[in-house]
């Protein structure tokens, strides 16, 4: 495969790094953001024939960037030492920072309003779109290295983990009902 020279950035960062993801903007712009062992997420604008434009860096954050998560116009950085940032994409400023876990955030996932963040104590926790943690549970014995929410079986949806105790699992989501509220209970599979 070959790469032309502009779509290539010397220089993005000044460490690994570490996780990428997409961004689609409400003028259907597509947006890359970047996070890195230098403790900057930088955000990328994707123009065609794959070049890339840099919009914005969002830097001195507390540890290297092991995760991003997109919800609504919320961006979500998981960082070293158990932190997670949370930045509006709109005014590119930090509104929240939340000590979540023991270890490393090594991957989130969204559904909804919720967040599901797994890191290197072996925990996935749950916040929603108020940042109160609204569950916890312990995924594997070790790391949780990836985690990913997909559609399952009759409109239901499924959180899947895998860690370094050599064990991929699959949590059941299962929206209920209360005081006219939805959230999700929790029940491996």
């Amino acid at each position: 495969m070959e790469v032309e020279p502009g779509s290539r950035t010397a220089f993005a960062h000044f460490g690994y790094i570490y996780t990428l993801t997409t961004i689609t903007r409400p003028n259907n712009e597509c947006w890359l953001a970047s996070g890195s062992g230098d403790s900057d997420i930088k955000i990328w604008k994707i123009l065609p024939c794959g070049h890339l434009q840099h919009l914005r860096t969002f830097s001195d954050l507390s540890g290297a960037v092991f995760s991003l998560e997109v919800r609504d116009s919320l961006l979500y950085a998981g960082l070293q030492d158990g932190e997670i940032d949370v930045w509006d994409l709109e005014t590119g400023s930090c509104i929240r920072s939340i000590h979540a876990h023991e270890a490393d955030v090594l991957s989130m996932a969204v559904l909804g309003g919720d967040v599901y963040t797994a890191a290197g104590d072996g925990k996935v926790l749950r916040f929603n779109e108020t940042f109160d943690c609204t569950a916890a549970f312990k995924a594997h014995s070790g790391i949780v290295a990836s985690s990913i929410v997909v559609p399952g079986d009759a409109g239901k949806w499924d959180l899947i983990t895998a860690g370094d105790d050599s064990y991929v699992k699959v949590c059941l989501l299962v929206q209920s009902r209360a005081d006219d509220r939805y959230g999700m209970s929790i029940r491996l599979t």
